[in-house]
């Protein structure tokens, strides 16, 4: 990784791939010739600056600053895909890979380890959300929303598995889960005070 200060780039080489970040975009450069390098692509628009890159097969990990880790599919690097997003406490500004683990490296918090599950649904908050939230949370056979979380949705509070697909409308109070297969989940609110959603991870438990 080499990084430029006069213009805050950051670069990673993969195959004949140079993938580079400035700022908020990152280029898919093909170095195939190192003398007469060309631009693949620049759809990558990350919603922080690109502190870190890092790769693992056809994912590409960025750590995007003030909102976290960024996860992009460059399987065909001409049109790279976004795969998702995890907010960190403070300030990603590196990032290592290691099979579906990520290593972020966070200005406040130190070191993060955040596992990949596969493309889907996201967990994100606005800025001001509370950081614990962050926390999965575990449940086994029943999941209880509170009221004033469905009082401040301005849309009816979803259970999304993670691929993104509804798989229950939470209802306040105790919801019935034991129908539900074990695995990850989201819990998806739309705030009523700003057009923004929030989506909680939940782990379904044996």
């Amino acid at each position: 990784m080499t990084v430029v200060n006069s213009t805050n780039l950051t670069g990673r080489i993969s195959r004949n791939l140079a993938f580079v970040g400035a700022g908020g975009v990152r280029y898919v450069l093909n170095v195939k010739s190192p003398a007469n390098p060309v631009k693949l692509s620049e759809a990558i628009h990350t919603r922080g600056s690109v502190e870190g890159l890092a790769q693992e097969s056809n994912r590409h990990y960025i750590a995007a600053g003030e909102v976290g880790l960024e996860l992009w599919d460059v399987t065909n690097p001409t049109t790279p895909t976004r795969l998702g997003s995890c907010n960190t406490p403070s300030r990603a500004y590196g990032v290592a890979v290691a099979g579906n683990y990520a290593y972020v490296a966070d200005e406040e918090a130190n070191l993060r380890i955040i596992e990949f599950y596969g493309g889907g649904i996201e967990e994100y908050f606005p800025p001001t959300a509370n950081r614990s939230r962050q926390t999965a949370t575990i449940v086994r056979s029943t999941l209880f929303l509170s009221r004033k979380v469905s009082a401040l949705s301005r849309e009816p509070v979803l259970l999304l598995d993670i691929t993104g697909r509804k798989v229950l409308d939470l209802k306040p109070g105790t919801n019935d889960i034991r129908h539900l297969s074990p695995g990850v989940y989201f819990i998806r609110t739309h705030s009523t005070f700003v057009n923004q959603q929030e989506a909680q991870k939940v782990i379904v438990a044996e």
